[in-house]
């Protein structure tokens, strides 16, 4: 038996924090942590902003590539669309 003399609750399943709870508290903690002004000194070389530009590229390159491959798909939901709201 719960000695309950202390006014400490007694724990059930239904009192567990849920993992979901869980999560939302770690990214506020992190969030905060994140937002604490702090002196960075580091370098960064040229080769950091060549790096960043080839990922910007290619991103945008398979953007590109994906929309091609998607293109009818996207362009029959568009066309779909259209005839039902016109043909009432």
């Amino acid at each position: 038996m719960c000695d309950n003399s202390l006014g400490w609750a007694r724990l059930t399943k239904e009192s567990y924090p849920t993992l979901r709870d869980a999560m939302h508290r770690m990214l506020i903690v992190l969030a905060g942590l994140a937002a604490l002004p702090v002196a960075a000194q580091a370098y960064i070389d040229p080769g950091t902003g060549s790096m960043f530009l080839q990922m910007m590229v290619g991103g945008l390159l398979a953007g590109a590539a994906m929309l091609r491959v998607f293109w009818r798909r996207i362009k029959g939901l568009v066309e779909k669309g259209g005839r039902k709201e016109s043909g009432g």
